[in-house]
């Protein structure tokens, strides 16, 4: 006999009875999920080490300070192309 004939095959036959409702876990809606994630998302904002003011504005600073460096280089190069362009194949005359 092999243990797959052996296994009982239907509920009744382990002893569940035959009426017996069946209980299953609801599955969350998705209004239930999206509270989870914010509460998740909130546990872990409360957890962050937030930088202080002074590191706040120096960080500032050097984002100006990249960003009017990066506008000035593309300016400078935008318009010696300009330049040698018009020049070399004579467009803008």
């Amino acid at each position: 006999m092999s243990d797959a004939s052996a296994r009982p095959k239907k509920e009744k036959e382990r002893g569940k009875g035959a009426g017996a409702p069946r209980v299953t876990a609801r599955r969350p809606t998705l209004g239930h999920k999206w509270l989870r994630y914010l509460q998740e998302v909130r546990h872990e904002l409360s957890r962050t080490q937030w930088p202080s003011r002074e590191e706040w504005i120096r960080a500032t600073q050097v984002v100006f300070g990249l960003l009017i460096a990066v506008g000035i280089y593309i300016f400078v190069l935008d318009s010696a192309l300009s330049f040698v362009i018009k020049g070399v194949l004579g467009f803008g005359r």
